[in-house]
This record gives C-alpha cells, sequence and structure tokens, in this order.
C-alpha cells in the first residue's frame, strides 16, 4: 500500500515460462502450449505471493525483461500480457477481465537481465493497483 494514496499495489516478477507471443511473428498453428503456459505461471506465482481474491478492480501494467537489446516494440507482446490476466482470472484475483474489473492495462519494455538457466527467455514484471470501485 502506498501510504500517500492508500492504494494498494502488489508486483509479480518472474522468468519467462515459455516464449514471448508477438503480433509480428506468424505462427503456422495457435501456439496453445505458450498460452497455456503463461497463464499457468502467473496463477502459480499469484498464488504463492498470497495475492487477495475477489478484488472488484485492478490496473495491471506490465513491463518486459529480455536478455538482448534488440529492437522492440513493447505492443507487439501484449498477447503475453492478455494470458498473464487470465492467469490472474483463474487465480481469483478478478471475477473476470471485463471493462468492469479490468480498469487499465499498459506494458513497456524494461532493462534487459541477464540470460540464465531459469531466466533464458527473460522476465515478467506485472505490477497490479487495486483501483477504488
Amino acid at each position: 500500500m502506498t501510504a500517500a494514496t492508500g492504494t494498494r499495489t502488489w508486483v509479480l516478477r518472474f522468468p519467462a515460462p515459455a516464449e514471448w507471443l508477438s503480433a509480428n511473428k506468424r505462427y503456422k498453428r495457435r501456439p496453445d502450449v505458450a498460452i497455456r503456459a503463461w497463464r499457468q505461471a502467473t496463477a502459480l506465482h499469484a498464488r504463492s505471493a498470497q495475492l487477495p481474491r475477489d478484488l472488484q478492480q485492478i490496473s495491471v501494467y506490465a513491463t518486459l525483461h529480455f536478455t538482448n537489446d534488440r529492437r522492440r516494440d513493447a505492443h507487439n507482446y501484449m498477447a503475453v500480457v492478455k494470458c498473464c490476466v487470465d492467469g490472474l482470472v483463474d487465480y481469483g484475483l478478478i471475477p473476470d477481465d471485463r471493462r468492469e474489473h479490468l480498469l487499465w492495462t499498459a506494458i513497456t519494455e524494461g532493462d534487459k537481465v541477464p540470460a540464465g538457466p531459469l531466466k533464458a527467455l527473460g522476465e515478467i514484471e506485472l505490477r497490479i493497483v487495486a483501483e477504488a470501485s
């Protein structure tokens, strides 16, 4: 909770569980395995962080941390954020991701992270803000 505003905020940061889903990539088949991995990883990390359940309104701010300095347009990765929001719904943070419950979603690219066994593809950081209903 921020003292100045009384806003409740939580941060989830975890390694990318699958490939980054990009609007620029031409998939031959729907990437169901990656979608499921992102969704399940988000629900798992929400549970591990003991996030609250049954919030009525939130905003989600996503920061993508890649392992290289390649030039990217962060908004091409909105499919990843959609999977993460679905994972938050699966966890029970909000009832669903309609606009009555999900007020705002923003995405940006963050600092580069070193590649490693658990961070081969990078990391995602989700800042979740409980909005006044």
